[in-house]
């Protein structure tokens, strides 16, 4: 699993879930995505298009308020058991665009934030 890396859930959550940045402790970072209407639509830090990733059919949101760190075990785990199914990536720009928007979001954790700026830095 790498930054930019996309799942969704089998049965449970559908949304389009984004790997964000990959954490010490065998954890990362992960967003997800969704519809604007969907009652989770106030932060617009990144709008994503149709056509920016396949499962993306209407204009949609990354909801930075749920920005979450995960095991990787657990997602393994989850991918191994059916209940989870890996997508296409992002491609590079739209990528930029969804860790642009979870730097700038005021809704985005702080210790996200922080984990993204330190990764940002490391690679410079």
């Amino acid at each position: 699993m790498h930054p930019g890396d996309c799942f969704r859930g089998t049965t449970f959550d559908r949304h389009l879930q984004i790997i964000l940045v990959i954490a010490q402790a065998a954890r990362l970072a992960c967003v997800n995505a969704t519809s604007f209407g969907s009652g989770l639509d106030g932060d617009r830090s990144c709008v994503l298009k149709r056509g920016d990733h396949a499962t993306i059919l209407h204009d949609s949101c990354i909801v930075y308020e749920r920005a979450r760190l995960v095991r990787i075990e657990d997602l393994e785990k989850g991918f191994e058991r059916g209940l989870l199914e890996h997508l296409d990536p992002l491609r590079s720009s739209v990528f930029k665009r969804v860790i642009q928007g979870a730097i700038e979001s005021e809704d985005t954790p702080g210790h996200i934030v922080n984990l993204l700026q330190s990764a940002r830095d490391a690679s410079a």
